[in-house]
């Protein structure tokens, strides 16, 4: 009786390393890995942001996440700065 075959990669036929957590694929280091997806929360409105192992096809766009992460931080920050300003203000 022969062992099953090893797990091949769907775009190049070499030795997998992980599965892609969306679809299932498996995948070699060069054609997936850790990236950042969006996910929406099964109990409320909220996108959440995080690491996760996908494939290439999987993958969406890192440079339009990253700006919409940057955005969502600096407004943060800046809606945090006027609370402060306004919080300092007041107690005058």
């Amino acid at each position: 009786m022969q062992a099953p075959p090893l797990p091949y990669c769907y775009k190049c036929d070499g030795s997998s390393t992980s599965q892609c957590s969306r679809c299932g694929r498996v995948f070699c280091a060069a054609h997936g890995g850790e990236r950042l997806a969006s996910q929406s929360s099964v109990y409320s409105r909220l996108t959440v942001v995080s690491a996760r192992v996908l494939c290439d096809e999987c993958t969406p766009n890192q440079a339009l996440l990253r700006l919409r992460l940057g955005v969502v931080i600096a407004i943060a920050l800046v809606a945090g700065t006027l609370v402060a300003i306004m919080t300092f203000n007041l107690r005058r």
